[in-house]
Parts: C-alpha cells; sequence; structure tokens
C-alpha cells in the first residue's frame, strides 16, 4: 500500500476502494489539466509561427 494510500485512509477513515478511487480521480484531473496547458501552448506556438511566416 503506497504512502498515500495510508495517508487517506489513516485521515479520512476511507476504505482501500475510496482511497484508490479518490486517488485515480485526481491523476485524471491532472492528466486533463496537463493536455489543456499542452493544447494551449500548441494554439500559441501555432498562431507565432503563422506570425512569422506570413511577416
Amino acid at each position: 500500500m503506497s504512502d498515500a494510500l495510508r495517508s487517506l485512509r489513516a485521515s479520512y477513515g476511507l476504505s482501500d476502494i475510496q482511497a484508490q478511487a479518490t486517488l485515480d480521480l485526481q491523476f485524471r484531473r491532472l492528466d486533463q489539466t496537463s493536455q489543456s496547458k499542452i493544447r494551449a501552448e500548441l494554439e500559441d506556438i501555432r498562431t507565432e509561427l503563422a506570425r512569422l511566416t506570413t511577416t
């Protein structure tokens, strides 16, 4: 059992399944946030590239 699972169980009285589900949800949110940031950065790069190639 990971430290995060132990900590969640001890702090909030969660079962193994509840603690794992909580961690999984947090990782999905982090992944979605990362994807959003990468997409925004890609759009910025495309905009800059278009500006540089049309000048």
